[in-house]
């Protein structure tokens, strides 16, 4: 997912190498190398992650690093309203989930 990795390594961590939405119950975005770190820094960054979260009905527990949603165009919803992104990216991000089977 080269967009995607690219919007959140040159936004939010710069250490950011790849990501993936993993295929199953919850969707939500792994980072690698640092999975845990990116998601402290990006809620730090983006001070409305979780309001924003809930308004897309993710699931918020202690025990989540990161939200989850049940929709992959909730994730990518949520992900472009957090970040402030433009719509247009929208778009182009879920054509980029749809091309790589993540939904």
């Amino acid at each position: 997912m080269w967009l995607l990795t690219k919007v959140l390594h040159d936004m939010c961590d710069g250490r950011v190498r790849r990501i993936y939405i993993p295929y199953g119950r919850g969707r939500f975005i792994w980072v690698e190398p640092h999975h845990c770190i990116f998601w402290e820094r990006f809620k730090a960054l983006f001070p409305k992650w979780r309001s924003n979260a809930e308004k897309y009905h993710a699931i918020l527990t202690e025990s989540i690093v990161c939200p989850e949603f049940d929709r992959v165009e909730d994730l990518v919803s949520w992900l472009v309203e957090t970040m402030g992104l433009p719509n247009g990216f929208k778009k182009l991000l879920m054509l980029e989930v749809v091309s790589r089977g993540c939904c």
